[in-house]
């Protein structure tokens, strides 16, 4: 089973597939970032 995350990704489709995962993968290492911050 899907989780919805991953639904509602598959569902989104953005004029530039690249563009968004670099800013994807850009948002999830802020956020790791941060929460290995938060743990330090």
């Amino acid at each position: 089973k899907r989780s919805d995350a991953e639904q509602i990704s598959l569902g989104f489709r953005p004029a530039n597939p690249v563009n968004f995962d670099i800013k994807g993968n850009v948002l999830a290492g802020l956020r790791e970032n941060q929460f290995n911050g938060r743990a330090n």
